[in-house]
C-alpha cells in the first residue's frame, strides 16, 4: 500500500533534494553520464595511483557515484501518467508532473496538478462539507452516522472535476495516513466493471494477484473487509453509474471518498450521500492563471489576446490546456494562437492535441445520449443563438410542450445545456449552450438530411415570428402586429415574455437579430421594423457588429415601404441608438436627426430625451465631458418640463458623474426604494465609484463598479466602459502605493490595470469602436509603463499617434479626448525613460487639453505627473 503523491509530508532534506533535482532537471543526463565516466577511469588507473592519494581518490570515487545515484532519478517520480479520455487529471497517484509554475495552497500541500488553480471558494465548501459529515462519525455523535464519508462532483466534460478532486484529496490526505487511492472508474467513454476496479484497488492496497478473490463479490467482502477500521481517503474518478459506485464503495466510517462524474449520481434514491456539487467553468481570472501556468507565459505577454483565448474557450479548462500547450511546446505567438482560433467553424479542430481530445470527449458523452436527445442537440444548434427558451423544440421535432420540456432538463442533466445563473424570471424558462459543445453540435447537425434541417429551420422561424408578433401586441396593444398566417403563438408564454421585454433581448437576442431579416426577406414589413424597435440599440455580449447592421438597415428599408411616419421615425431612432452604443456619434446623430425629419407630426418629449442621453453616454464614454455637459443640462430641462422623473433622475445622476462631483444626496434613497431604473443606477454606481476613488477608499471603489459591472451586464458597451474605469482605479491605487514605498501593491495593481485594459480593449474591438480601442491602448500603454516594460510602451505610443492623427480631424470634437491622452502616456513615458523636459511639454499639452473638454480629474493629473513625476522603473522581462 503506497499513499503517493497524497502521503505524510516528506522530511526536510528530502524536500531539499528534490528541490536540487528540480533545479538540475535540464542537466540531470549529462550529468550522471560525467559523472559515470569520471569514477570508472579512476576506479582504471587506480593501481597506478601512489598509496597517498589512494585515500583521496576513494572519496573522490564515491562522491561522484552519489551524484550520478542521486541525479538520475529512477523512483516513481518517473511513472508515466496514464488518462482518462476526459484528459482532467492523470490516474497515477504519484505521476511526473510538467516543468512550469506551481501554486501551494493554505494547508502547504502541493496541489494535484497543474491544471487546477483557483476554485478557493468550490474547495471550502468541500472541505466543510467533509468535516460536517466526519464530525457526525465522531464518538459521541447524536444522531451517529452510519457508512463512509461521501463526497460528490459532477459537470461537463472537460470542466476540472478531476482537478477539483485531486486538490481536495491533497488537502484531506494529512488526515488519513493509512494512504490515498485512486481509481479510474471509466475508459474510453464506458463504464469499468467493478470487478476490475476493485481488483485494482486491492492490489494498491498490497493484496497479491494470486490473493484476490475472482469473483466480483468475493472482491467487494475482500476490499470491505481490509478497509474496516482504516483511515483511507478514495478517489473515485470518471464514474459512469451509481450503480457502479455503490458496489465500490467502503462502508466503515473511518473512510472517506470523492466520487467525480458528468451526471448528478446523487439522484439515484437508493444512494446514501450528501448532494452532488456542480462544477461549473472557472471565473475567468482562473481561466486566465489555466492559461499562464499551462502556457508557461508571463501575466504581461500579450494580455489580451491571452483573454481572448481563454474566451474562445469557453472558459473550458481541457480545451484552455490544449491551447496553452500549443503554445509552450512551439514558443508560438499568443496572438497568433488566438487569429488561428478566431474562426468558429474550426476552432475545434484547431484545437485539438495530442493528448487533448476535445472534440472526443465530447463526443464521448453524445454517445450516451438517447437518439432524440441527440436530435435536440443538434437541432437546437441551428439556431442563432446559444440561448433559447425548451418552447423551439416543439416546431424543430415537432414534439408537444411537455416532450419539449422533458428533454430539455434532461439535456441538462447531462451536462450538454445549462441553466444561466441569475435567470430572474424562472417560470420562462431558458437554457444556454457552452460555445464548445455548441460548436460541436452544429458540426454534427451536418449528417442530418439537408432537407429536413431546412424545413426544421422554417418551422421554427414561423413559431417564433408569431410569437413576437403575439409579444409585440401585447407590448403596444394600440399597435397590434400580424404574424405568419395560420402559425398560432403561446400567448401563456407571450405574456410571460411580454412582462421582461429586456430579459428576453438581452437573452435571445441573437434569435431575435436573426428574426428581423427572416421577416424583412418574408415581407412582413410593421413586423421587420417594429422587432428592430424593440432591440432599441442593445449591444449584448458576443455582439456581431455586421449582423446586426444589416438587421437595422432592412428594419429602415422595411419602415420606407410602408410609407408610414411612425415606423420611418422608429426604425431610424433604433439605427440611432446602435450607432450611439458603439461610439458612431455623428452617425447617432444623423439618424436621430431622420427620425424627427420622419415623423414632424409627432413631437414625443420622452423620444427626444432619450435620443439626447443616448448621445451624452457616448460624449461621456469618449472623454468630451464638455458637449456632454450641455447636452445632459438640455436633457434635464426638457425632462423636467415633461414631467418625466425617471429620465430627471437619469440627467441628475449623470451630470454628476460627468462633472466628477457627490451624487445628489437622495440618490441613496432612491437606490435602495428602487425607484431608479437600470441606466439611473448603473451610472449612480460610477458616480459613487469615482468618489471613492478620489477618497482613496480602494475597496469601496471597487465594490461599486463590480455593481456597475452587474447592472451593465447585458450591454457590451457599458461593460467596456466600467472595464476602463477600473483600470483607471487600478493605475491611481499603483501609483499611491508606489508613493508610499509599497512596491508589492504598486506591482500587483499594475498587473489589474493591464488585465482589465486588455478586457476593455477586446470588447471595444469586437464592437468596433476605434474610440473606445484607442482609449484602451492608451490605458495599456500606461500601465506596461508603469510595469517597467518601456519598450512595448513606447511600441504602443507609437501606433497611437499615428492612429489618433487619422481620428481626430478638424471637425471632429468627439475624439479631441484621445489627443488628450496620447500626451498624457508619452509625457509619463518620456519620464521613465528619463526625458524630463519633453515629458514636461507633453503632459501640459495634456493638461490644457483636458481642461478645455471639462475633465478637471484628469487635467489635475497630468499637473500631478508633472510635479511628482513617476519613479524610474528596473525594466521587466516581456515580449513585446
Amino acid at each position: 500500500m503506497t499513499a503517493g503523491a497524497y502521503g505524510r509530508p516528506l522530511p526536510g532534506w528530502r524536500r531539499t533534494l528534490r528541490r536540487v533535482r528540480r533545479k538540475l532537471r535540464p542537466w540531470r543526463v549529462p550529468l550522471a553520464v560525467i559523472a559515470s565516466v569520471i569514477s570508472t577511469v579512476l576506479g582504471l588507473v587506480y593501481e597506478d595511483i601512489s598509496a597517498g592519494l589512494r585515500i583521496l581518490v576513494l572519496m573522490v570515487v564515491g562522491v561522484l557515484s552519489g551524484v550520478a545515484l542521486l541525479l538520475t532519478d529512477t523512483g516513481s517520480t518517473a511513472t508515466a501518467e496514464r488518462r482518462d479520455e476526459s484528459g482532467d487529471w492523470p490516474t497515477s497517484v504519484g505521476g511526473q508532473r510538467r516543468a512550469g509554475r506551481r501554486r501551494r495552497n493554505a494547508h502547504g500541500v502541493s496541489p494535484g496538478t497543474e491544471l487546477f488553480t483557483g476554485r478557493e471558494a468550490e474547495l471550502r465548501r468541500l472541505v466543510e462539507s467533509h468535516d460536517r459529515q466526519r464530525a457526525l462519525r465522531t464518538p459521541g455523535a447524536e444522531p451517529p452516522a452510519i457508512g463512509c464519508v461521501t463526497i460528490y462532483l459532477h459537470g461537463q466534460p472537460g470542466v476540472g472535476k478531476s482537478a477539483i478532486a485531486r486538490e481536495l484529496a491533497a488537502r484531506l490526505a494529512p488526515r488519513y495516513p493509512d494512504g490515498v487511492i485512486a481509481v479510474d472508474l471509466g475508459t474510453a467513454g464506458t463504464a469499468r466493471p467493478p470487478g476490475d476496479v476493485l481488483r485494482d484497488m486491492l492490489l494498491q492496497l498490497g493484496w497479491s494477484e494470486q490473493h484476490i478473490p475472482a469473483d466480483p463479490r468475493g472482491r467487494t467482502m475482500a476490499f470491505r473487509s481490509h478497509a474496516a477500521h482504516k483511515r483511507l481517503l478514495f478517489v473515485f474518478d470518471a464514474a459512469r453509474t451509481a450503480d457502479q459506485v455503490k458496489m465500490i464503495l467502503p462502508t466503515d466510517p473511518a473512510n472517506a471518498v470523492i466520487v467525480t462524474s458528468r451526471r448528478d449520481l446523487t439522484t439515484d434514491p437508493e444512494m446514501q450521500a450528501t448532494p452532488s456539487m456542480l462544477v461549473d467553468v472557472p471565473t475567468a481570472p482562473e481561466a486566465l492563471e489555466i492559461f499562464r501556468v499551462m502556457s508557461h507565459t508571463d501575466d504581461l505577454d500579450r494580455p489580451e489576446c491571452a483573454a481572448e483565448i481563454v474566451d474562445q474557450c469557453g472558459r473550458l479548462p481541457v480545451a484552455i490546456r490544449s491551447a496553452a500547450e500549443r503554445i509552450a511546446a512551439e514558443d508560438t505567438d499568443i496572438c497568433a494562437v488566438s487569429t488561428y482560433l478566431r474562426e468558429p467553424a474550426t476552432r475545434l479542430s484547431r484545437l485539438e492535441q495530442p493528448g487533448r481530445p476535445v472534440r472526443a470527449i465530447l463526443q464521448t458523452e453524445f454517445d450516451r445520449l438517447l437518439p432524440a436527445e441527440q436530435q435536440a442537440l443538434m437541432y437546437l444548434a441551428l439556431l442563432p443563438s446559444k440561448s433559447f427558451s425548451p418552447w423551439i423544440l416543439m416546431p424543430l421535432l415537432g414534439v408537444r410542450a411537455g416532450e419539449a420540456e422533458a428533454l430539455a432538463d434532461r439535456l441538462v442533466a447531462a451536462q450538454m445545456l445549462e441553466v444561466p445563473p441569475g435567470n430572474a424570471r424562472p417560470h420562462v424558462a431558458r437554457y444556454t449552450m457552452h460555445p464548445l459543445i455548441w460548436l460541436f453540435a452544429q458540426h454534427n447537425a451536418n449528417d442530418l438530411p439537408a432537407a429536413r434541417r431546412e424545413a426544421a429551420v422554417a418551422d421554427a422561424d414561423r413559431a417564433y415570428q408569431a410569437l413576437i408578433a403575439a409579444v409585440l401586441t401585447l407590448v403596444t396593444p394600440a399597435e397590434p402586429v400580424a404574424g405568419p398566417a395560420g402559425v398560432v403563438a403561446d400567448e401563456q408564454l407571450a405574456r410571460r415574455i411580454a412582462e421582461d421585454v429586456p430579459g428576453w433581448v438581452a437573452a435571445e437576442y441573437d434569435n431575435l437579430l436573426h428574426q428581423v431579416q427572416v421577416a424583412y426577406l418574408s415581407h412582413r414589413r410593421t413586423l421587420c421594423w417594429r422587432l428592430a424597435e424593440l432591440l432599441g440599440g442593445a449591444t449584448p455580449p458576443g455582439l456581431d457588429y455586421e449582423s446586426t447592421m444589416d438587421a437595422y438597415r432592412s428594419a429602415v428599408v422595411a419602415a420606407g415601404v410602408t410609407r408610414a411616419a411612425r415606423a420611418r421615425s422608429a426604425a431610424h431612432t433604433a439605427m440611432g441608438r446602435f450607432y450611439a452604443a458603439v461610439g458612431r456619434y455623428d452617425d447617432a446623430d444623423a439618424e436621430f436627426d431622420n427620425a424627427l425629419d420622419s415623423d414632424p407630426q409627432t413631437d414625443d418629449p420622452r423620444v427626444r430625451v432619450e435620443m439626447q442621453l443616448a448621445l451624452s453616454e457616448t460624449l461621456i464614454q469618449a472623454g468630451s465631458h464638455d458637449l456632454a455637459g450641455e447636452k445632459l443640462e438640455r436633457c434635464l430641462r426638457l425632462a423636467t418640463a415633461a414631467g418625466l422623473d425617471g429620465l430627471v433622475y437619469l440627467a441628475e445622476i449623470m451630470i454628476a458623474f460627468n462633472h466628477h462631483v457627490e451624487c445628489p444626496y437622495w440618490v441613496h434613497d432612491r437606490l435602495l426604494d428602487g425607484t431608479l431604473d437600470t441606466g439611473g443606477r448603473f451610472y449612480a454606481r460610477l458616480a459613487y465609484a469615482d468618489s471613492a476613488g478620489r477618497g482613496r477608499e480602494w475597496k469601496t471603489a471597487l465594490s461599486h463598479l463590480e455593481a456597475a459591472a452587474q447592472l451593465g451586464a447585458d450591454s457590451v458597451a457599458r461593460t467596456a466602459f466600467v472595464a476602463v474605469r477600473t483600470a483607471e482605479l487600478h493605475l491611481h491605487h499603483a501609483r499611491h502605493s508606489a508613493g508610499k514605498g509599497d512596491d508589492a501593491t504598486a506591482r500587483r495593481e499594475i498587473d489589474l490595470a493591464i488585465e482589465w485594459a486588455s478586457s476593455a480593449l477586446r470588447w471595444y474591438r469586437q464592437m468596433r469602436y476605434p474610440g473606445g480601442e484607442h482609449r484602451a491602448r492608451c490605458l495599456l500603454a500606461r500601465a506596461f509603463g508603469a510595469a517597467g516594460l518601456l519598450g512595448v510602451a513606447e511600441q504602443l505610443v507609437d501606433r497611437l499617434r499615428s492612429d489618433t492623427e487619422s481620428l481626430n480631424r478638424e471637425d471632429d470634437k468627439i475624439h479631441r479626448g484621445l489627443l488628450a491622452r496620447v500626451h498624457q502616456v508619452r509625457g509619463e513615458l518620456l519620464y521613465r525613460f528619463g526625458d524630463a523636459g519633453p515629458a514636461r511639454t507633453e503632459l501640459i499639452r495634456a493638461a490644457a487639453l483636458f481642461a478645455a473638454l471639462g475633465d478637471p480629474m484628469s487635467e489635475n493629473e497630468a499637473r500631478e505627473t508633472i510635479q511628482r513625476p513617476p519613479i524610474l522603473p528596473r525594466p521587466r522581462v516581456g515580449r513585446t
